[in-house]
């Protein structure tokens, strides 16, 4: 018995440091994520989001309540996944009966795609769904042509699109692809569980790294961003932005409802009063 007030010290002194080490991982992650968000260019972020997203884990698999909804009410026809990831949605609008094609920048996604059910998959970014829709540009999403029946913007993917000028021009291009159909899109929106208010580690963090942003060229941010281990770089949209986008094509913005992210539609214009 006299074993146990040593084991009981020992116990304690092991949950202390445990807690002390996760404290301190804690720190050092919101200090670089703070550093990174100031100090990387646009595209450096773009990139390292694309890398991470690569080397996560396989994500959510099926459908929310939500999108068993939306997906049963589009119309036929082929569907464009934009941040399609390894497949989720793709797989899901497959069993539905429709085409589709998707894009994801992520290394070593396109396999994965192909395999649930994609019939065309490219690794783009949607810079390059851009550039090749509204600029003619020869880049590696050119293949996507549509026209399409509607298009997702998988899983958040608006809100890893760095800058408004870029985000509306993707919402052009959209639109462009799929004149008479819906655009779902999902992002970080201000004021829910995926805007994170800075912590005293990330403040830090972004100091340092305005100071090494401004040594490369790198212009203030103009925008909210945040990052997280798991998912990169992303802008948190107010809802006012989000609304703007869609106004910027002449479509009505309707919300959806809660899910694990906020989420709207763009409907069609002529489709407004249904």
């Amino acid at each position: 018995m006299a074993t146990m007030p040593l084991l009981h010290r020992a116990l304690t002194a092991y949950a202390r440091l445990d807690r002390a080490v996760d404290r301190a991982q804690a720190a050092a992650q919101g200090i670089l994520g703070g550093a990174l968000l100031e100090a990387l260019h646009d595209a450096e972020q773009a990139a390292l989001t694309a890398r991470l997203y690569g080397v996560g884990g396989p994500g959510p698999t099926g459908l929310f309540a939500w999108e068993q909804t939306w997906f049963q009410d589009l119309p036929a026809g082929r569907i464009l996944v934009g941040g399609a990831g390894r497949g989720r949605e793709v797989q899901a609008l497959r069993g539905l009966g429709h085409p589709v094609d998707a894009l994801d920048p992520a290394p070593g996604v396109v396999d994965a795609l192909l395999a649930a059910g994609a019939e065309r998959a490219v690794a783009a970014d949607y810079a390059d769904l851009v550039s090749a829709v509204l600029d003619g540009a020869a880049t590696p999403a050119s293949p996507l042509t549509g026209p399409y029946a509607a298009v997702l913007l998988g899983w958040g993917s608006l809100t890893h699109v760095l800058g408004g000028d870029a985000r509306l021009r993707l919402v052009q291009a959209c639109h462009r692809l799929c004149p008479r159909g819906p655009i779902l899109a999902s992002f970080w929106l201000a004021g829910s569980a995926q805007a994170q208010a800075p912590s005293r580690a990330e403040t830090v963090g972004r100091r340092l790294g305005r100071t090494v942003g401004r040594l490369r060229g790198r212009a203030a941010l103009a925008e909210a961003r945040q990052f997280t281990r798991w998912a990169g770089v992303g802008a948190v949209l107010t809802g006012a932005e989000v609304e703007a986008l869609g106004r910027g094509v002449g479509r009505d913005t309707r919300w959806g409802p809660e899910g694990p992210y906020p989420h709207v539609t763009w409907p069609a214009p002529q489709s407004r009063a249904g």
